[in-house]
């Protein structure tokens, strides 16, 4: 990652929306975020979501369902794909990222939020989620509507510790992603293969 290109964005104040970017796929297991939103909802009647990202596989029309069902549809924003200036955008309105995939080998939407100083709150399957833990960056939880609802509140209620943890993301991402310590790592790693097999 080229942390140059992800400039760390001041807090969203008063924003309360919560932000997920990525594939719309069942892998993501969008219908339980959907769920913690409602009790999101429930407790902080001007908290928002935004669902970023394509539409593949068609999921958008069942996510739309669920948030119906929900009665969440006024709360929820589809705005699909989105690049460059627009997704940046979404990222400064955002107090809070989300990423509740069952599983996730790295979680590239993750990492740019770390980058733009935005805390997150992952669920257990995703891969980075003990570097999150072990940095302060956001926090990790089960794959529970309760559980997730639980954290978000937690950030959302308190946009001073958010902040801190936001921080701490994009020093994260400095210090262990960005693409200067990336290329070291990885020079380190063919030298050390050319030593041992020469």
């Amino acid at each position: 990652l080229d942390c140059a290109a992800y400039a760390p964005l001041p807090p969203a104040i008063d924003s309360n929306t919560i932000m997920f970017l990525g594939r719309l796929d069942e892998h993501k297991r969008l219908p339980l975020l959907l769920a913690a939103f409602a009790q999101v909802r429930a407790a902080l009647p001007t908290a928002r979501l935004v669902i970023a990202g394509p539409d593949d596989k068609g999921y958008l029309a069942q996510l739309r369902r669920v948030a119906a069902e929900l009665h969440l549809t006024p709360f929820v924003h589809f705005p699909g794909l989105v690049e460059g200036a627009t997704k940046t955008a979404l990222f400064a309105q955002a107090s809070v990222c989300v990423l509740p995939s069952y599983s996730e080998n790295f979680g590239m939407a993750v990492v740019e939020a770390l980058a733009h100083a935005r805390p997150v709150v992952v669920t257990e399957g995703v891969d980075i989620g003990p570097e999150i833990a072990e940095a302060g960056a956001g926090l990790v939880v089960p794959p529970d509507a309760g559980a997730l609802a639980g954290a978000l509140l937690q950030l959302l209620r308190d946009p001073v510790a958010a902040h801190a943890m936001g921080q701490r993301g994009r020093a994260m991402v400095e210090t262990r992603y960005n693409a200067d310590v990336v290329a070291t790592q990885m020079l380190a790693v063919y030298q050390q293969l050319i030593q041992t097999h020469s």
